[in-house]
């Protein structure tokens, strides 16, 4: 079971990736959902299957009530800028790696989804991936 530190950063995670695989090309397939969700997985040792369920319906439920997609971009701008308080910098290396497996999910990696992982990255203080530059 995970602790609450714990639960608040994999909701950060979660609504980050949700906005970049649903915001970025108005599209969210079930291999991104379930990209997000073994990604949710990977960040937490002691999360169960029940509480990485509960987090993945809690964020969607929030990001449907966030009505513009740029309310939507505000709102992950400010989860990400939360997980750069909160976690290592290896780790926020590891979010946008993550964003980058998403994004690859679908088999296409569309402009709007490249301007997000830069804009992500600048946003945690590490470097984009040299090969969306």
């Amino acid at each position: 079971m995970a602790d609450a530190y714990e639960l608040k950063n994999l909701e950060a995670l979660c609504f980050l990736y949700l906005t970049f695989s649903h915001a970025t090309d108005d599209e969210l397939t079930r291999d991104e959902m379930n990209t997000i969700a073994q990604t949710l997985r990977e960040w937490s040792h002691t999360a169960t299957l029940e509480e990485i369920g509960q987090i993945l319906k809690k964020t969607v439920t929030a990001y449907k009530g966030i009505g513009s997609k740029a309310d939507r971009y505000r709102k992950a701008s400010e989860y990400a800028s939360e997980l750069k308080d909160n976690v290592s910098y290896d780790n926020l290396h590891k979010v946008v790696t993550h964003l980058t497996t998403i994004a690859n999910a679908d088999g296409k990696l569309v402009e709007s989804e490249r301007k997000f992982i830069i804009a992500t990255a600048n946003t945690l203080g590490v470097p984009p991936p040299e090969s969306l530059l």
